[in-house]
């Protein structure tokens, strides 16, 4: 529930391979588990085979209906649905099984489910294809650990992943340019590494090597905004973690933002969200 604490998760260390599939059944037997705020250090992808539910994803409702699936990123605040009805699957990975295999490690390079710029992306997939790859990879999981079965199971989600991509590509109007990627995933990692102490593009042009308008026009053809409109966003969405979920004062958030006092906190937390930081929180306490 909003104000408890986020709960981070990390990826079991039980499970070598850093690749797991469960049934969704699972959020039910453990619903005292999954209940409340949690960020994992993992990806996540969900798939609703029958039913609807609505997760929270960054202060967002993203409701998935029959059909549908969602790629939760690493290090996004969520809330899974504990009081639907719905059946599917949870397949959840590390960042370094990605970066195992090159072909992979280039879709996720070029990818729009899997860009931690856009907001969570939700797509239709063909259901029997969908429940049929699952269940070969499901499978797969189930054979003893080799060499030849990682990279099987690598193959599989490349082939689940790329099926999914292809459909957002068909289906969305607002399909990347692909071009300045890699350029794209550089800012977000350096906003995400600098956000608490450098807000200014200047900072962020300096550190990847090259002059504003050009990121600029980069970060705006991803998400529909300046670069600088990006890094006050991450600001104000991490003091809405910190203020939703903590029990820190607005002058330590302040602080942990690193801002000089609570005032200028105060005065920059007003213009992104027409509220106090104070009024914010008691909106979700």
């Amino acid at each position: 529930m909003v104000g408890e604490s986020i709960k981070n998760v990390e990826f079991s260390p039980e499970v070598a391979l850093g690749f797991e599939i469960k049934s969704l059944d699972y959020v039910y037997a453990h619903p005292s588990y999954f209940r409340g705020v949690r960020m994992a250090r993992f990806y996540q992808v969900i798939w609703i085979e029958q039913g609807e539910a609505t997760f929270m994803v960054d202060f967002e409702q993203v409701r998935l209906r029959s059909g549908e699936m969602l790629i939760i990123v690493p290090d996004r605040s969520y809330t899974f649905d504990t009081e639907s009805q719905y059946t599917g699957k949870l397949m959840i990975f590390t960042r370094l099984f990605l970066n195992q295999t090159p072909s992979i490690e280039q879709l996720v390079n070029s990818s729009i489910l899997l860009n931690p710029l856009l907001p969570h992306p939700v797509v239709a997939v063909e259901r029997d294809i969908f429940a049929h790859y699952l269940a070969v990879l499901d499978s797969e999981l189930k054979r003893e650990d080799s060499v030849t079965h990682q990279r099987i199971v690598h193959r599989m989600l490349e082939i689940i992943l790329l099926a999914a991509e292809r459909t957002m590509r068909e289906t969305s109007n607002d399909v990347l340019n692909q071009t300045d990627l890699p350029l794209r995933y550089r800012f977000c990692n350096e906003v995400e590494k600098h956000f608490r102490q450098h807000r200014s593009v200047e900072f962020y042009c300096q550190q990847i090597g090259m002059n504003d308008k050009a990121l600029n026009r980069a970060v705006k053809q991803s998400v529909g905004k300046s670069a600088k409109a990006y890094i006050d966003d991450r600001v104000i969405l991490e003091a809405k973690r910190l203020l939703s979920y903590g029990d820190s004062s607005v002058k330590e958030i302040a602080y942990t933002l690193g801002f000089s006092d609570d005032s200028n906190f105060y005065k920059f937390f007003f213009k992104h969200t027409s509220l106090t930081p104070l009024a914010f929180r008691r909106q979700y306490r």
